[in-house]
């Protein structure tokens, strides 16, 4: 079964201890009309992650359009519910392995965190996003959402494809 040569490394830095700066607001199911795909931020995530990558004698990620759609769905998701969570994880990471023969996905995920630079700040400073941000991983894919009541929420997908 091709499943069994699957690793799926789920490496979420503790369930309920994904970054947030601050409460989200108390919002009802917001319809995807109603939120904004923010390309900047996402574009500088991935840059500010590959470049503290490098800059510690590790690759950088190749960005993948497979692991960005999956990113951008849980980020849709979370932004319309106002709820930040990595429910569904081992579903998405499975999916994405059977799409592009990843052996090793991983996430991070934050909110309400106005730039890049401060959302990275927090995950270096998080144990187990620090560990996927150095994990021995392949490729990437940043989806970044904001809502009308302007709450930011960040989605990170690493993977590390098979040989």
């Amino acid at each position: 079964m091709r499943s069994a040569y699957f690793l799926i490394l789920i490496l979420l830095g503790g369930l309920g201890a994904s970054c947030s700066k601050e409460e989200v607001s108390d919002i009802a199911a917001l319809s995807v009309t109603e939120l904004q795909v923010e390309a900047v931020l996402e574009e500088q995530t991935v840059r500010l992650v590959n470049d503290f990558r490098s800059s510690n004698g590790l690759g950088t990620l190749e960005v993948n359009e497979d692991a960005y759609e999956m990113a951008l769905a849980h980020t849709r998701k979370m932004a319309s519910s106002g709820v930040m969570s990595h429910a569904n994880f081992d579903a998405r990471a499975k999916s994405l392995a059977n799409k592009v023969g990843a052996v090793k996905v991983a996430e991070n995920l934050s909110t309400n965190f106005d730039s890049a630079e401060e959302t990275l700040e927090k995950w270096l400073e998080s144990e187990g996003h620090y560990t996927n941000i150095i994990g021995d991983f392949t490729h990437t894919a940043v989806a970044v959402i904001s809502t009308p009541n302007g709450d930011i929420y960040y989605t990170q997908v690493f993977y590390k494809k098979g040989d």
